[in-house]
């Protein structure tokens, strides 16, 4: 009988926690990340003849900046094979991870291997964007490789919400960023295109 009292009244004091314990919401997921391949450049992007350089993919996690979670890339060359354009999306946890790599990476670009000059914005090169939190771009001179070669790499860079993009046109010695001036603004219109389009940002 005390058994049966016992556990009439252990099914009675666990119904009343069942009805009486407050409903904790499950916890959200984080957003899933989108394929960057997405936001990557295509070939149709690109003057008549250039063609795609390589096959690009994902990037190694040793190639990727503090806190970024993800990143891909394409490169494309001209016809001649005397410019070269390198495009980088990186996606973070958040907008602000972003912000922070962007500052202290210098948007993942601006690189001090081979250079021989200065990174320096030219009055005349367009280093804007209507879509991106930040941006900025610059040119250097760099020398290297075996044999080695000499010209001129331009990097323009934004960050875009939780992803930052950054592509570098890469220049022989034979030319002047001067005649990619529309080139250049082509591709960021792109770029702020596809980044546009993305809801998250």
């Amino acid at each position: 009988m005390k058994r049966n009292l016992y556990l009439l009244a252990l099914v009675s004091f666990l119904v009343t926690v069942s009805c009486c314990a407050p409903i904790m919401p499950s916890p959200r997921s984080e957003p899933q990340i989108d394929k960057l391949g997405e936001l990557l450049l295509d070939v149709s992007t690109m003057p008549s003849g250039w063609r795609q350089d390589g096959i690009g993919g994902e990037l190694d996690y040793e190639e990727l900046p503090r806190e970024a979670q993800e990143g891909s890339y394409i490169r494309f060359a001209s016809s001649d094979s005397e410019v070269g354009v390198w495009h980088s999306v990186y996606v973070f946890r958040d907008r602000g991870a972003a912000a922070r790599a962007f500052r202290r990476d210098r948007a993942l670009g601006f690189y001090d291997a081979g250079r021989t000059t200065a990174w320096e914005s030219p009055e005349w090169m367009k280093c804007q964007s209507p879509v991106a939190d930040q941006y900025q771009c610059a040119c250097a001179d760099y020398s290297g490789g075996y044999p080695a070669e000499t010209g001129q790499h331009c990097v323009f860079a934004g960050q875009y919400g939780r992803y930052i993009s950054t592509f570098t046109i890469g220049l022989s010695s034979s030319r002047t960023i001067l005649s990619y001036t529309e080139l250049a603004e082509q591709i960021i219109q792109a770029i702020d295109a596809r980044m546009e389009s993305r809801t998250e940002l």
